[in-house]
């Protein structure tokens, strides 16, 4: 049989082995990851209650009590539900990208460039009596533009390229007529002032640079009728 000194150094040992446990161990503790999956869920929480309930305060407390469930299915539980919650905010973000893309290509479809006529330059002149012959003398304008550049190309003073603005092609018009360089800078600033001013252009406006487009060349299909 044990004697008492031998019992108590066994009781003694149980205790510290119960103690030594990891729940008796700092038990204020948190726990970084519950402590951020908890700040996770709280955000969530407030995300959806102002999405439901935006117009005005519900009639009965908005909560999920999850509380008699045990920590760990807690944790799995809101994890799923934070990750619903970030494929739902990236569906709706790249909705919204895609809208976004999808409205600058309209407008990019709305401002045609002359690379867009390369393989059809009559196209551009056909779309300017077009417009004339609608009495839209803004947008015939612009289109007339994309006219000359496809001349200038043709008669390779210039080359065509989407990357190119129109400053850069006065400059190569420059290099070989410097004259032609100041009609054509002139013809840009208005062309500037049309499509990124709001600008509205004249018949007589028009007219005008019709006169300088016809003077580049005899080419018939060139020519205003």
């Amino acid at each position: 049989m044990l004697n008492d000194e031998q019992n108590a150094k066994i009781i003694k040992e149980k205790i510290n082995e119960i103690l030594s446990r990891r729940e008796f161990q700092n038990p204020n503790k948190k726990n970084p990851l519950s402590e951020m999956i908890n700040r996770l869920w709280e955000s969530i929480k407030e995300w959806i209650y102002n999405i439901l309930f935006k117009d005005g305060r519900p009639e009965r407390d908005f909560g999920i009590e999850i509380d008699t469930v045990p920590v760990w299915i807690q944790n799995v539980i809101k994890i799923l539900l934070i990750a619903a919650a970030v494929i739902v905010i990236f569906i709706i973000t790249r909705a919204v990208i895609r809208r976004m893309y999808f409205k600058a290509g309209m407008k990019e479809r709305q401002n045609p460039k002359a690379a867009d006529f390369l393989d059809n330059p009559g196209r551009a002149f056909e779309k300017v009596k077009e417009l004339i012959e609608k009495r839209d003398y803004t947008n015939a304008f612009r289109y007339l533009f994309i006219c000359v550049l496809l001349k200038f190309h043709e008669r390779k003073i210039i080359r065509i390229e989407k990357w190119k603005t129109n400053r850069a092609y006065v400059r190569e018009i420059n290099a070989t007529d410097s004259k032609l360089a100041d009609q054509m800078n002139e013809f840009s600033l208005l062309f500037n002032a049309c499509r990124y001013g709001g600008r509205v252009i004249s018949e007589n406006q028009l007219n005008v640079w019709l006169g300088f487009f016809e003077s580049l060349g005899e080419d018939e299909k060139w020519q205003k009728k």
